[in-house]
């Protein structure tokens, strides 16, 4: 008895997940390494990269997303669209959303900053005329971590020493040609 009523409730569950169209979308994004649990993106100060929200649509009706995001360090440095339609049957690589980050020059190094996005689909009713986006359940946060600065100093002490090593090597042989020749 149980089991049939935890069957009706996931099959009733299911249907109103397809009434929203919410079973024919999907997302990915860029792979990141995790650091303390968050997918980390790390950059040296001044460098930008590009980070993609993939969206996916296995309906045969396109689909509007709208892309909300918070970033409190103006990371993102383009403009993203008001929405975006997604095509029907649209597999992950086939329509990328770009997010170009840029680090300022003027950060720490290790330094880490937030960044948080969520995706919204269209309501298919509209009221009055103007279109609804409602949540997704699809929401993600990245952060941008300051990459420690590489030093290359010790590549410059050994240009330093291999040059000293060849001029007294140099002044030696020079040395011992004056004196045999005496």
């Amino acid at each position: 008895m149980e089991t049939t009523k935890t069957k009706n409730i996931a099959v009733l569950f299911l249907f109103i997940l397809g009434l929203s169209g919410l079973v024919n979308a999907g997302f990915g994004s860029t792979y990141l390494p995790e650091i303390d649990g968050t997918p980390t993106l790390i950059l040296d100060t001044g460098e930008t990269s590009s980070y993609f929200i993939y969206p996916q649509n296995s309906d045969s009706e396109s689909r509007l997303i709208k892309i909300e995001i918070t970033d409190e360090n103006n990371l993102i440095k383009n403009k993203l669209e008001e929405s975006y339609e997604i095509p029907p049957y649209t597999e992950s690589d086939d329509f990328p959303i770009e997010l170009k980050i840029s680090l300022p020059s003027n950060v720490e190094k290790g330094e880490v900053f937030s960044i948080e996005y969520s995706v919204l689909a269209k309501e298919d009713k509209l009221n009055g005329g103007m279109v609804n986006f409602n949540p997704t359940g699809y929401y993600k946060k990245i952060n941008v971590q300051v990459q420690e600065i590489k030093s290359n100093h010790n590549k410059i002490y050994l240009g330093i020493g291999i040059l000293f090593i060849i001029l007294i090597s140099i002044g030696g042989i020079i040395y011992g040609k004056k004196n045999n020749n005496q």
